[in-house]
């Protein structure tokens, strides 16, 4: 949604010939195989059917086929745009939800690393990652939002709600950061813990003995969950993946008027430069944060809205241009 579809159709909202094509090329293998299933590992593609694009844009190509594919789409003459968005090769062990699907054969980090030597342009989300993958055409598409996050607003605020949209699966270690700050900033008010997503493992981590979750739940109903918190949280651990990450889910917070504290990775902090949220290091520093936003309506209520001033002025609709230009212009002088 972010990476893509966001930005493509702002594009041809404003006319831009950008079209979403879910199936892809149509390619020849060097052996039948079941269209059930995907291709074996020793299936090779021959043959790429002729499409009709100047440039094909594609995004965390992990399985071995999609960076084969790559020749073939450049010998018709069109360019290639492959974007990452996340570490793939320093991805947490305990990260069970990614960890192993990087690492399977015919899907692994190692093909994502050969579809961006071989790409005529690769984007990414934060400059360690264009540092990762760029092999000298890389171009920094920070993640955005899109415009409607602007103007949703909650239906009812979930009442003395502190938040974490997320799942402990693909985040182990993030939560802890907190050290028990968390249940130190509740302590004495009647505010709780909310998740926005299956809630397992948090209480734990938090050192709290209860929060309350959504569940998960589907993305055309994710910003409107993000919207109910009265103050959000981004705790990240200070890794070489998280290092590399993008500030989304603080800016997803901040568009839709969610007063939000967050770990120091760069490109929170980049985020936070632009007046977005607080930042939070230490447990003291967490505790702080978190009871100043608790205690103080009026702060709150500031935070929430010097965010909200900022994102307009990070979305697709308002940065289009950039894509674009690493869309149609980068692509065609890098293959010139």
């Amino acid at each position: 949604m972010y990476r893509q579809l966001f930005p493509a159709r702002a594009l041809m909202a404003e006319g831009a010939d950008v079209a979403i094509d879910r199936t892809g090329p149509v390619v020849e293998w060097s052996q039948n195989w079941s269209r059930l299933e995907q291709p074996p590992a020793s299936c090779r593609i021959v043959k790429v059917r002729p499409y009709p694009a100047d440039v094909v844009v594609m995004q965390r190509p992990a399985r071995m086929h999609w960076s084969e594919m790559i020749p073939h789409l450049q010998a018709q003459g069109i360019r290639v745009v492959v974007d990452v968005d996340d570490l793939f090769d320093a991805i947490p062990k305990a990260n069970i939800a990614a960890y192993q699907g990087y690492q399977r054969g015919a899907v692994h980090f190692d093909y994502v690393d050969r579809a961006c030597k071989l790409a005529d342009v690769v984007t990414a989300t934060t400059p360690a990652l264009i540092r990762r993958y760029g092999y000298g055409h890389g171009v920094v598409l920070p993640n955005l939002v899109p415009e409607s996050y602007l103007s949703i607003e909650a239906w009812g605020k979930r009442y003395r709600s502190v938040g974490w949209p997320g799942v402990t699966e693909t985040h182990p270690g993030d939560l802890e950061v907190t050290a028990g700050a968390i249940p130190q900033a509740l302590a004495g008010t009647k505010w709780g813990f909310h998740c926005i997503g299956t809630g397992n493992g948090v209480a734990k981590a938090l050192g709290l003995r209860e929060v309350n979750s959504t569940g998960m739940v589907d993305f055309d109903q994710y910003a409107m969950a993000v919207a109910e918190l009265e103050i959000g949280i981004v705790p990240l651990q200070a890794s070489k993946f998280n290092k590399a990450k993008s500030a989304l889910k603080a800016s997803e917070m901040a568009a839709l008027g969610v007063p939000v504290v967050m770990s120091p990775t760069p490109d929170n902090l980049r985020l936070h430069k632009l007046g977005v949220g607080m930042v939070a290091e230490s447990r003291s520093q967490w505790q702080r944060c978190v009871s100043k936003l608790i205690r103080d309506l009026s702060f709150r209520e500031d935070l929430a809205g010097r965010g909200r001033e900022v994102m307009a002025t990070q979305t697709y609709e308002r940065q289009s241009s950039r894509w674009a230009e690493a869309w149609q212009d980068k692509a065609k002088e890098q293959a010139a």
